[in-house]
């Protein structure tokens, strides 16, 4: 029985996310507008063990530091711009 994983995918064009089975190697298209620039989304689910469930954990807590820092940033760059303003 050959195997066909399911992947999840964006479309660099429409930006619609869809999933798709994968049988072998294949040219991966969009659904819904047919561009073939697609990237593969990373599955956190796929593949669970205390070492790959930690490695998540800590990937996700770096970009969700990251995302507060850039908030932070805006924020004040907003603020610093108010201040300009008056």
């Amino acid at each position: 029985m050959e195997d066909m994983p399911l992947y999840e995918y964006d479309c660099l064009k429409c930006r619609q996310r869809f999933e798709i089975l994968v049988r072998g190697p294949q040219t991966i298209a969009c659904p819904s507008c047919g561009h073939d620039g697609v990237e593969r989304v990373i599955s956190a689910f796929a593949v669970s063990s205390d070492g790959t469930r930690e490695a998540n954990i800590s990937s996700a807590r770096k970009q969700n530091l990251a995302l507060e820092r850039d908030k932070q940033r805006g924020q004040t760059d907003h603020l610093h711009d108010h201040d300009h303003d008056h």
